[in-house]
């Protein structure tokens, strides 16, 4: 059973049959829904059958919590699983730029400052190394700085020593502003990655939002996947780095207008 937040794919699982042994009888699964933001999402049962094909059902669920309280930091980090959203059920979308610093690094970055918008950027060691003042500039402008590993490599099935040498280079290559957590490249996890990046006190943040913009779909097309999509919490993954960027920075410009007139802030996350 997965529940697609806004319809969204990126989703929260929430259990598999045969994980839960306490649910009573006729009952798949109970689950707290204020962890979850009101609105209208998606519920998606599948049946996997023995030859392995399976069956889907989708309906349509609203949650509307008298006291919705958002999902914490720290409830989405227990038992070591991944940060998917934030904030406290205020209107705050958190921008997280992977794959630079580049050269489209500072069109987005006058796009943010125009709507005094904050957000938090993924550097890969390779890319921050020899930008210090850059990076300085991104630190001082209040946005927060994220390690997205040295090479984008894939942090799945790394040694200690290995997955180490990637994010701890990193972390020297940001220098005195050292990141507060870690977003593997291509947001691949697996126990490893948790237990080794829980050694090195950054918990690991991934999405709630991706609107591919590294698809290069057009800045309009970007931008309405976002808006579409937006809930309090959000965080949405772009990219500034890894190729030309000028659709994001686009787009970006469109995001800040649009949901900043629905009433939304755009903090950072890492902070």
């Amino acid at each position: 059973v997965d529940l697609l937040i806004n319809g969204d794919q990126t989703r929260d699982t929430f259990i598999a049959l045969g994980e839960d042994q306490v649910t009573a009888r006729g009952v798949l699964a109970e689950m707290d829904t204020a962890r979850y933001p009101n609105g209208v999402h998606v519920l998606r049962l599948r049946v996997v059958h023995s030859n392995m094909n399976y069956d889907e059902y989708i309906t349509q669920v609203t949650f509307d919590n008298p006291q919705q309280r958002g999902v914490s930091s720290a409830l989405l980090t227990a038992d070591g699983k991944p940060i998917h959203r934030g904030g406290d059920g205020e209107p705050i979308i958190y921008l997280t730029f992977d794959d630079g610093p580049s050269g489209d690094t500072q069109s987005i970055l006058d796009a943010l400052a125009r709507h005094n918008a904050k957000a938090t950027f993924f550097v890969l060691g390779r890319s921050a190394q020899g930008q210090p003042d850059l990076l300085q500039i991104i630190y001082a402008a209040g946005h927060g700085i994220g390690n997205h590993s040295w090479s984008h490599r894939k942090l799945t099935g790394m040694s200690e020593a290995t997955f180490n040498d990637e994010v701890l280079a990193t972390q020297n290559a940001i220098g005195e502003h050292a990141a507060t957590c870690l977003r593997p490249p291509y947001g691949a996890t697996d126990p490893s990655t948790y237990a080794h990046a829980t050694k090195l006190g950054l918990p690991v943040v991934l999405w709630s939002i991706d609107p591919t913009d590294w698809k290069l779909p057009g800045a309009q097309a970007i931008a309405n996947h976002v808006i579409e999509r937006a809930f309090p919490g959000a965080i949405v993954v772009l990219h500034d780095g890894g190729g030309n960027r000028a659709q994001t920075a686009a787009a970006v410009e469109i995001i800040l207008r649009e949901l900043g007139a629905q009433g939304y802030r755009f903090e950072a996350y890492c902070r």
